[in-house]
């Protein structure tokens, strides 16, 4: 038998596992229950023991939901401007954008273009997402 708490402010989260003929309990806990509030970066490097995770770039705030397939059907790199974010009033480094300018044009082991348009950059940008957060899940 299972129980599962989504958490709340006066319960953490937790999955318990009772063994329904033994006198058996599992308890896994959320561990950032147990750590004050931090951003992801922040987290990784005091905890990652090393470990260097790099989630990437992307301009989530460049388009909209009307020209969202004009935006990502383009074959060409974002332009430094599109990384411009609306809330923090910041952009990102020439030094970030060039790095993100040689992830786009890069060539996967066969030597064709890893990225056919920017809908596949944003797929791999998620699934980089995803791994950045097994691994911290790991740590």
């Amino acid at each position: 038998k299972s129980n599962a708490y989504l958490g709340s402010t006066t319960q953490q989260k937790q999955v318990t596992i009772r063994h329904t003929d033994y006198q058996f309990e599992l308890v896994f806990k959320d561990v950032l229950t147990f750590i004050p509030p931090t951003t992801l970066d922040n987290f990784v490097h005091k905890y990652g023991n090393g470990t260097k995770l790099t989630k990437g770039k992307f301009p989530h705030g460049s388009f909209n939901t009307n020209n969202v397939d004009q935006f990502l059907s383009s074959s060409e790199p974002f332009e430094h401007k599109d990384f411009y974010n609306q809330i923090s009033r910041k952009n990102i480094s020439d030094k970030e954008y060039q790095e993100y300018v040689e992830d786009f044009v890069s060539l996967d082991t066969n030597g064709n273009s890893k990225f056919e348009d920017r809908w596949s950059y944003l797929e791999f940008y998620n699934i980089r997402d995803v791994e950045l957060q097994l691994c911290v899940g790991r740590l």
